[in-house]
């Protein structure tokens, strides 16, 4: 990485630095510790104690991040542990729905050609229904064709009986 050569001006007085960090990260940096030393100006205080009192207030500042971001890791240990195998049951989670999707297409399929088969089996019932009904008709014909083929065939002996 190549070296930077950056000049800041903090409290009226330019600084020469030389990082490998870019500039505008730099810039930024010397705005904020600007701000601290505003923060703590005085006409009571002399210029070494207004740094050093602005010096205390990054340096506290620092100290509170630094405590907060170790609570937050102690916060989130167990979850940072577990995230690899959450992350793992999410996807086994997902591979799972897909393959339920899946089976659900398949049995809506299946679900649809079972109603159709149920529709012939109902139209074959209703076609058998019909033919019983037709075939209870031609027994009563029959019936009846017999009783006057009996009732003819009397007559007819009547007749023959009679010449």
């Amino acid at each position: 990485m190549s070296v930077n050569k950056i000049i800041v001006k903090i409290d009226g007085i330019s600084y020469t630095l030389l990082t490998e960090e870019n500039e505008e990260q730099i810039k930024k940096i010397a705005k904020f510790v600007e701000k601290k030393i505003e923060e703590v100006k005085s006409d009571r205080l002399s210029h070494e104690r207004e740094l050093v009192l602005a010096s205390l207030n990054i340096a506290n500042d620092l100290y509170k991040l630094h405590e907060d971001q170790k609570n937050f890791e102690e916060e989130t240990k167990e979850a940072r542990e577990n995230y690899p195998k959450l992350k793992d049951d999410y996807k086994n989670v997902i591979d799972k729905n897909n393959d339920l999707l899946i089976k659900i297409n398949d049995l809506n399929k299946e679900n649809l050609e079972l109603k159709d088969k149920v529709d012939n089996l109902k139209r074959e019932i209703n076609s058998f229904d019909q033919a019983d009904k037709n075939l209870d008709k031609l027994r009563s014909e029959i019936k009846r064709l017999q009783n006057e083929l009996i009732s003819l065939k009397a007559e007819n002996e009547k007749f023959k009986e009679s010449l």
